[in-house]
């Protein structure tokens, strides 16, 4: 996962596997995103899995994304009561105030929010990351759920009449949008 974030965070100031400073209990923060511009500090915790197969697997998997986000969790409290630290760790000015965000990021499986945890995919991250210049609204974007299909910009509700001879079934289902489709990366902001 991280082979393919790097490309994506080159420009960035970043460390993986992170061992947050005076906190060793709470565990190695998978990937810390930092931003001087926007006084920002990006936590994620990333989790790799075979896509699943059955519905057993599924269960699986979304236990797993509740460990993830319980992880998270600790990982952001103690990285917020370590922000100085971190800092001097990684080279960027301390002034001013300061704001955390956190993310749980999958690859190979896809979940929506997990009790009030950001949950995304890692396609979705390296996107966002690429259309936005600043991190904390790269962050945002994601935690609003921007990526969303939504109706009437991506999509319209409709129904299609199926004949049957003398039988007419009224069958709900949805219209694409033109451009609904692009996956091109979007002008950074």
């Amino acid at each position: 996962m991280l082979d393919e974030l790097r490309p994506t965070l080159s420009s960035r100031v970043y460390r993986e596997t992170y061992t947050i400073p005076g906190d060793r209990e709470a565990g190695d923060v998978d990937l810390l995103v930092v931003s001087a511009e926007d006084r920002f500090v990006l936590v994620c915790e990333l989790r790799w899995c075979l896509p699943p197969g059955e519905t057993r697997e599924v269960h699986n998997r979304m236990e797993a994304v509740e460990s993830k986000s319980e992880q998270l969790k600790r990982k952001l409290a103690a990285c917020e009561a370590s922000l100085q630290r971190i800092l001097l760790d990684v080279r960027v000015p301390s002034d001013g105030e300061w704001e955390f965000g956190g993310l749980v990021v999958l690859d190979g499986f896809s979940s929506g929010p997990y009790n009030g945890v950001t949950v995304v995919t890692l396609d979705l991250l390296i996107r966002s990351l690429a259309s936005h210049a600043s991190l904390q609204r790269a962050y945002r974007a994601l935690a609003r759920g921007e990526y969303t299909p939504r109706r009437g910009e991506h999509y319209r509700l409709t129904s299609f009449n199926l004949r049957f001879g003398d039988l007419c079934v009224v069958w709900p289902g949805i219209e694409l949008q033109p451009g609904a489709m692009e996956l091109g990366p979007q002008p950074r902001t």
